[in-house]
């Protein structure tokens, strides 16, 4: 199979038209309701629909080359983003929790200067005063250890999935589909003795290094499912009628899911 059955097999060409349907929606309501930047939910999701967006094309470029494997790791990052956006979502006080999400910008970059500056450059006084930054934010609001979820008051992204599936209702069977892939993805990413060994359109007989015809159908289902719900939601904030692109996304997101079932049936 060629680079072009692949991009026929798996719709890839059609995936591109949604993302170019969504920007021009998107460009055109900006300019119509005169969007400012700043640090509110409806800035928030808009960054995320950016990044998401073109997280989504470099899995379609994966995917068309060839590499399935290397698209999951990328879709893994588009789920990441979906949990974000529907967590936040379902927050009460979803202004406070934004103001610390924002603020955790500060924080991974300081916590990379305090790095630097005791590692690298062995300055113990700027040690210090990247910990008295840190501490100030601490004290601003009142968090006791600053781990990666600290602005989401959750010990880690499991424990912000499990909120979000258990508050999603109808679709907690979709979502736990989802972060069953997710889980596949952590194992192509991380550096482990199954994940050098198990290769998605793979038979498993040998050392495989692709591309690979086959497997494409797992990246994508995981990549447009959380992307249709990320837009829905920007869609929602925005005031835009999503029925139309949230059918279309639809047709895809189940497309894929039933080739994946169809994957594991048959091993």
């Amino acid at each position: 199979m060629n680079r072009q059955q692949i991009m026929e097999k798996y719709k890839l060409d059609q995936l591109e038209n949604i993302l170019s349907e969504i920007e021009n929606v998107i460009t055109n309501t900006l300019n119509q309701q005169n969007v400012k930047a700043s640090n509110d939910k409806r800035n928030f999701l808009l960054y995320t629909l950016g990044k998401s967006i073109l997280t989504m094309r470099e899995t379609i470029i994966l995917c068309w080359s060839g590499y399935p494997d290397g698209a999951l790791s990328l879709s893994r990052n588009l789920f990441e983003q979906f949990i974000h956006v529907t967590y936040i979502g379902n927050c009460k006080d979803i202004d406070s929790v934004l103001n610390k999400y924002n603020d955790d910008y500060a924080v991974q970059r300081t916590k990379a200067l305090k790095f630097h500056a005791e590692y690298i450059l062995k300055s113990t006084q700027k040690v210090q005063q990247y910990k008295t930054q840190l501490q100030t934010v601490k004290e601003k609001y009142n968090v006791k250890k600053m781990n990666d979820y600290w602005w989401a008051g959750v010990n880690n992204f499991s424990d912000m999935c499990e909120k979000v599936a258990k508050q999603s209702g109808e679709l907690e069977f979709w979502i736990r589909e989802m972060q069953l892939i997710y889980k596949r993805a952590c194992l192509s990413l991380h550096s482990s003795c199954m994940g050098n060994k198990v290769r998605l359109g793979s038979n498993l007989a040998d050392i495989d290094m692709g591309p690979w015809n086959n497997g494409q159908e797992v990246p994508l289902f995981l990549a447009s499912s959380s992307l249709m719900f990320i837009t829905c939601a920007v869609y929602d904030e925005m005031n835009i009628d999503h029925k139309e692109i949230t059918d279309k996304w639809w047709e895809y997101v189940k497309y894929y899911f039933e080739i994946v079932g169809k994957s594991s049936s048959n091993t």
